[in-house]
């Protein structure tokens, strides 16, 4: 795989998680954490064939209430892969999940129709943005993300999964960003919401529904 560079996938799922199957983990690591290691490197051994072979996959997450997510993967790095999602019958923007949230991952079935009708769209194959999205940190996510698309789609799955927040990042600190949020209405927010990098577990920008929202909303007000 060559999303986080030019090492062998061996090297890159080594260099990831400092832990390969077969080989004993570090003495004193506790068992769960070996287990949850095992399991992002199984992962990101399939998110690296998924993207070699450009077949469609379902990404099942381990928070409950979680969303499945239908995609292809486009590049992957340390923390996070990215995604162009599948949105009723075709690709539709960008989706940034984080792996060690990632519980299995499956064959997208009825991938032959959703190619076939991106096709018709003019939206296949995939294509990463024209900017490299930073997959590393969360902040280099949402600032490479902002800057491609402008509004960002923020969601914190553990505590709220089926609420998204959307708007532009206007400051930051080493463990937080602050948001200007646009309502569902397109109507920019008097006050700007603070979100914890460590709580955010999926980003996704450039879809239809935000491009949408901008579009009405018009340029958020300067703070």
């Amino acid at each position: 795989c060559r999303g986080a560079g030019r090492a062998s996938l061996a090297t890159w799922v080594r260099s990831l998680w400092h832990a390969t199957p077969g080989r004993p983990p570090a003495q004193g690591v506790r068992p769960t954490l070996r287990m949850a290691e095992s399991r992002k490197a199984a992962m990101g051994s399939l998110l690296c064939r998924a993207r070699a072979t450009r077949k469609g996959i379902r990404v099942v997450h381990s928070i409950q209430g979680a969303d499945v997510i239908k995609g292809y993967v486009l590049d992957l790095g340390p923390k996070w892969v990215l995604m162009t999602a599948v949105d009723g019958a075709r690709l539709d923007g960008y989706v940034a999940l984080r792996i060690r949230d990632m519980e299995s991952i499956q064959p997208l079935k009825a991938n032959a129709f959703y190619r076939k009708a991106s096709e018709l769209a003019g939206v296949w194959p995939p294509a990463l943005p024209e900017e490299q999205i930073d997959l590393a940190t969360t902040r280099g996510l949402i600032e490479t993300a902002h800057a491609h698309a402008n509004l960002v789609n923020i969601q914190m799955e553990r505590d709220a999964p089926d609420v998204a927040f959307i708007g532009v990042p206007t400051r930051w600190s080493k463990k937080k960003v602050w948001l200007n949020e646009v309502d569902a209405e397109a109507i920019w927010d008097d006050t700007v919401s603070q979100w914890a990098f460590e709580d955010i577990t999926r980003v996704e920008f450039s879809t239809t529904y935000e491009n949408d929202l901008l579009l009405v909303a018009g340029p958020p007000p300067r703070r």
